[in-house]
């Protein structure tokens, strides 16, 4: 049986569709909006009552958040302040807090005297049309762990 130019023109474009369908699968399965610092500054907060609060100078509160099951049991019902930044979308950190204007990983740095293991990334995501952020412990799942919401 030979095969006609047709018969292979169909394999080359199944063959294509095995090698490409499979690498669309491991983009993100929902968006990750890009927020600016007046996005971001608000306070947030999980269906269980742990809320951050950002300031436009690069500060932050955190309330009741529960980091126990990424981080150990000393970040267990985390109550304290620190500096946040926006990281480069290769995800690196800036020298300084302002070093870069928008993303969708905010970095949040703990002061004293919570452990500095409780320090976490939060990523951007898309609910209902409005952003919301998530604990980022896996680039390939981002939101891990309670969502935030912003309030008001």
């Amino acid at each position: 049986m030979t095969m006609t130019r047709a018969g292979w023109s169909k394999i080359g474009l199944l063959c294509s569709l095995a090698v490409v369908l499979p690498l669309a699968a491991c983009g993100p399965a929902t968006n990750q909006p890009v927020l600016t610092s007046t996005d971001l500054t608000a306070t947030w907060a999980t269906p269980s009552g742990a809320t951050l609060t950002f300031f436009s100078n690069h500060q932050f509160a955190a309330n009741g958040l529960n980091l126990a099951a990424y981080f150990g049991d000393s970040c267990r019902n985390v109550t304290g302040s620190g500096t946040w930044q926006f990281l480069s979308p290769q995800g690196h950190s800036g020298p300084g807090p302002t070093s870069y204007a928008k993303g969708n990983v905010v970095s949040l740095v703990f002061n004293s005297p919570v452990s500095p293991l409780c320090n976490a990334e939060f990523t951007s995501w898309e609910i209902k049309q409005s952003a919301g952020l998530c604990l980022d412990l896996d680039p390939d799942t981002p939101c891990t762990g309670a969502l935030f919401s912003k309030k008001g």
